[in-house]
């Protein structure tokens, strides 16, 4: 178990399969990913899972993380303390990866300074990405799929978009 340089929280680990050319991302955890330290492994990871088998990845064949690798700092100035240490957590896990899937606004206005409803399922370039990654797609959050049904089948798009996208990566 790592900590928090920062702040010595304790960090949700990376999960899955840690030598994919796959990486799954999202914002931050989730209170069971807090709990067992472990991403995606709550009903929102369940939903993502459920999608990416549909289109035809493998949950399990993927690394996951996600952005914040603890909970969120609710103080502007702790919080904008800590960011930097959290972006280059992910940066280093993106430098492994050839293919991304960022799931989530706050995702998508830091790497594309767009609103993630504009580009869902979108492939996506950025120079904020590293040179490595050939596929990035973007989408909506799927704990958002858990408030609001209406949103399923737009995640459920990007899911498909992705799978076809990293077809030669897989």
């Amino acid at each position: 178990m790592s900590n928090c340089e920062i702040c010595g929280q304790p960090l949700v680990n990376i999960g899955g399969w840690r030598s994919s050319p796959i990486l799954l991302v999202g914002e931050f955890p989730g209170w069971e990913e807090l709990k067992y330290l472990v991403p995606w492994i709550g009903n929102a990871g369940k939903v993502l899972a459920n999608e990416l088998g549909r289109a035809g990845v493998q949950f399990e064949r993927c690394k996951t993380t996600n952005l914040w690798r603890h909970a969120v700092p609710e103080d502007k100035p702790t919080k904008e303390r800590e960011f930097d240490y959290h972006y280059k957590l992910l940066i280093e896990e993106l430098k492994k990866a050839k293919a991304v899937f960022l799931m989530g606004s706050d995702l998508a206005e830091l790497f594309f300074k767009k609103k993630v409803t504009y580009i869902n399922g979108c492939v996506m370039h950025s120079e904020r990405l590293p040179s490595n990654i050939e596929v990035a797609i973007v989408s909506l959050n799927p704990a958002v799929c858990l408030q609001r049904d209406s949103v399923a089948g737009d995640f459920r798009y990007a899911c498909q978009r992705f799978a076809q996208a990293t077809k030669g990566i897989r």
